[in-house]
């Protein structure tokens, strides 16, 4: 704000003369309104900066969460099927049922570890290196 904003009216009861030291103290006033909203430009930008990366930092961490869940599922159900397989190996069906497995889970559980037994390593391999030896497990297990 300069002084050429002041505005007198005739009839507005102010003073129609300002002084020199007036003056100085209205354009110090102007100044210091200027910095003033200047400033908390700034600072609403320093603050919206802040909110987005907490906000990007937050998403990031759900989604981490999130995959570290889905991670922990797969692999508890990789286990438990490793865990059924065995004991269906072992001890054929009874232990089985003694772990609340249905006949119709040992007959997946058997023809799954069936399959796994019988698979070919001499398959066609990927050109990155696969989790498993051969297509056929890779396609059970994602399945």
């Amino acid at each position: 704000m300069g002084i050429n904003l002041v505005r007198v009216e005739h009839d507005d009861g102010l003073p129609q003369n300002i002084c020199d030291s007036c003056i100085a103290k209205l354009e110090e006033i102007s100044d210091f309104i200027d910095l003033v909203k200047y400033n908390h430009s700034c600072l609403k930008r320093v603050h919206k900066i802040k909110s987005d990366l907490k906000k990007k930092a937050l998403r990031k961490k759900c989604q981490r969460d999130y995959h570290n869940d889905q991670h922990k599922e797969r692999q508890k159900y990789y286990d438990e099927t490793l865990d059924a397989v065995t004991v269906v190996e072992k001890n054929d069906s009874e232990e089985a049922s003694e772990k609340g497995l249905s006949e119709e889970e040992i007959r997946v559980i058997r023809r799954r570890a069936g399959k796994q037994k019988s698979c070919s390593k001499t398959e066609k391999k990927s050109s990155r290196s696969p989790r498993w030896p051969c297509k056929g497990c890779e396609l059970i297990i994602k399945n």
